[in-house]
């Protein structure tokens, strides 16, 4: 590549005083866009925090346009620059100087910077210019709609952030959000606010400092412990979750571009990438919560995000049983199943409350125990000391290093585990899950959907020929039987209720006619009163060895066992 030397272009700007205006104009598709910059550093990209943003939505910067005394100069930055000058791509670092006129493509967007004297009339500036729209025009403009000033703001606070090559991640250093915050309580400070505007300027400063530093609007409702989903179906619409209903809020996004800032800040904390190329994404904030996104073109009214939160302290199976989620009886015998190593899974539906109900569970585990978890998005929150947690990984730009539930499972083997936890089983991971317990990891645990004990096995079933393996049917059942002990059906009822509907006992295979023998040990009426199965109880009991003495007796819950010491 050429060095800087090479591609030097002669520094002239007119009327020599003291700073340098820029005058910037290009297209994005048929429109004209122009701006104006005063002195300093302004960044050339794709990213929304470029002066100069051009060509597709992306992250990219890949030049800095630095204005200072009576120079211009422009620098090539990045990993992958696309910056051109004369036809020669820049070599990243080079800089060339700007003269009074030059015409540079980023990517394959010609771009016409008009360097000038700050001091010289608009209408001196040539023919073709138009008139430069001064401060104040811009921000009358923007008082006629909240999301405009939001915009206008949020844009006036990354120009003057001044950060060369800025990145999502650099917005988290402490130096640069007190910055931040400092200048634009200077923005709003010097703004005169009329007094129809549907906000205070400090409301204001709040929600711009949020969209250009936070997660925007989501900060006020991650901030609310009521609020246990957040739906985003596009920058202007958003439901939340409260106690089971769902609700409208009133927040909003001003603009596609901030939402999808939003998206890009979540997932470039967690190694995870979105764009064009991978328009979906399962991430997870700090605080643990799950979030799925899907931006254009697969998202057709614009970015969609979804946020399920997760009790900042984990939830006790006898806080369950004190919301009526779960009856004593059912939680006497679940923490006696996973105390003798029985083999669990949960069964239920979508936002039924699975992972709430396996962390509860993952609580019996005696201390000292090796446990390892695996996970497409880390979510349980496991109380013990001796815990290893694994979560997958998606592929690289190449296509390649992708590490899926599978790999994890298989690798799991190999750390001497005394119990593997699946936070969700989805497709040809079960099949090493089934063999895991069927191999000396006895009181394993893992969650799936299903609406019914038997629809599980049957699900099972069809996650395991995903494996590719050509097994027969009945060898898969048998392996199913085999593995699986105890199935505990999750639900949720119409009014929002999250309650164990039933647990039941895999008890085998019927050999005449090869179907599954499921025997329901609790389940509930239609009234969700308790039912206990007296005689299938008795039947396990019997069958799987319990302890005689804790045998649950006159209606009232089994005995408390007591817990093994660790060794």
């Amino acid at each position: 590549m050429e060095s800087a030397s090479e591609l030097e272009i002669p520094v002239l700007v007119e009327g020599g005083t003291e700073s340098a205006r820029a005058v910037v104009t290009w297209r994005t598709g048929r429109t004209a866009e122009r701006r104006v910059l005063t002195a300093g550093r302004h960044l050339v990209g794709t990213s929304a925090f470029a002066a100069i943003q051009v060509g597709e939505s992306g992250t990219e910067i890949c030049g800095v346009l630095v204005l200072s005394g009576d120079e211009a100069s422009l620098r090539c930055v990045g990993h992958a620059p696309t910056l051109f000058v004369d036809g020669r791509r820049l070599a990243v670092g080079a800089t060339v100087a700007v003269g009074s006129g030059l015409e540079i493509v980023v990517g394959r967007t010609p771009v016409k910077i008009a360097i000038r004297a700050a001091g010289l009339p608009d209408d001196e500036a040539g023919e073709d210019d138009e008139p430069v729209p001064t401060k104040k025009n811009e921000f009358e403009q923007a008082f006629k709609q909240p999301d405009a000033l939001r915009q206008l703001l949020s844009r006036k606070l990354l120009e003057q952030l001044n950060v060369d090559e800025l990145s999502l991640k650099s917005l988290d250093g402490a130096e640069v959000r007190e910055s931040a915050r400092l200048k634009l309580r200077k923005l709003v400070g010097e703004l005169k606010f009329p007094a129809d505007f549907p906000f205070t300027p400090a409301e204001m400063e709040r929600q711009v400092y949020d969209e250009v530093m936070g997660l925007g609007p989501l900060e006020r409702l991650l901030e609310d412990p009521a609020v246990t989903e957040i739906m985003v179906n596009r920058r202007n619409q958003i439901y939340v979750e409260r106690a089971g209903k769902l609700e409208t809020s009133p927040v909003s996004f001003s603009s596609d571009q901030a939402l999808l800032n939003v998206i890009e800040r979540i997932v470039s904390t967690v190694g995870r990438r979105i764009d064009a190329s991978s328009p979906i994404v399962d991430a997870r904030l700090l605080d643990g919560s799950r979030v799925n996104a899907v931006i254009p073109p697969l998202a057709l009214r614009g970015p969609c995000v979804t946020i399920r939160r997760f009790s900042k302290t984990p939830i006790a199976v006898s806080q369950l049983v004190g919301w009526g989620s779960m009856a004593a009886e059912m939680a006497s015998f679940l923490e006696l199943a996973v105390l003798e190593r029985k083999n669990v899974i949960i069964s239920g539906g979508t936002g039924s409350g699975k992972t709430t109900l396996l962390n509860a569970l993952s609580s019996f585990i005696p201390t000292g125990e090796r446990i390892v978890t695996v996970e497409d998005a880390a979510e349980l929150q496991l109380q013990q000391a001796h815990v290893i947690s694994l979560e997958t990984r998606p592929a690289n730009l190449e296509g390649v290093g992708a590490v899926t539930i599978r790999d994890l499972v298989k690798n799991t083997l190999r750390m001497r585990p005394d119990r593997i936890i699946v936070g969700e089983c989805r497709g040809a991971e079960a099949l090493d899950m089934l063999q895991a317990m069927n191999t000396g990891h006895d009181g394993s645990m893992t969650t799936a959907h299903a609406n019914t004990p038997e629809d599980m096995l049957r699900r099972l079933e069809t996650m395991v020929m995903m494996a590719g393996m050509e097994l027969p049917l009945r060898a898969i059942r048998e392996q199913i039987t085999s593995a699986l002990s105890v199935i505990v059906q999750q639900t949720r009822r119409k009014n929002g209720r999250r309650i164990v509907t039933d647990v039941a006992w895999v008890e085998g295979i019927d050999r005449a006619t090869g179907e599954y023998k499921v025997a329901s040990l609790y389940s509930r009426s239609k009234d969700d009163a308790l039912v206990i199965h007296w005689e299938h109880l008795q039947r396990f009991w019997e069958v799987e060895e319990l302890p005689s003495e804790l045998f649950p007796k006159d209606g009232q819950p089994a005995a408390k066992p007591k817990r093994k010491k660790s060794t």
